[in-house]
């Protein structure tokens, strides 16, 4: 039970990780960054700048092209940077 827990925890951290469109990951600092100084978007918080990746999960199955290609491109910069 307690290994669930912390599968459930550690999920949730990584989820609530922002990337910008370089896939770089976000300093917290970027938090009350204006909407037109930041990289803001409609996602789960269109307050924070940058993209989870659950976010990017889900515009990389866009109907629109160009959101589809975003999405992909960031993915595959966020997996070099960490591999």
């Amino acid at each position: 039970e307690k290994a669930k827990a912390m599968r459930k925890l550690a999920k949730k951290k990584v989820e609530g990780l922002r990337f910008d469109f370089d896939g770089n990951l976000m300093a917290p600092s970027h938090k009350g960054v204006s909407s037109y100084e930041g990289l803001h978007h409609h996602g789960d918080d269109p307050t924070e700048a940058g993209y989870t990746i659950p976010e990017l999960l889900r515009l990389s199955r866009s109907a629109f092209s160009g959101q589809r290609t975003l999405a992909l491109q960031m993915l595959t910069a966020v997996l070099q940077k960490i591999t």
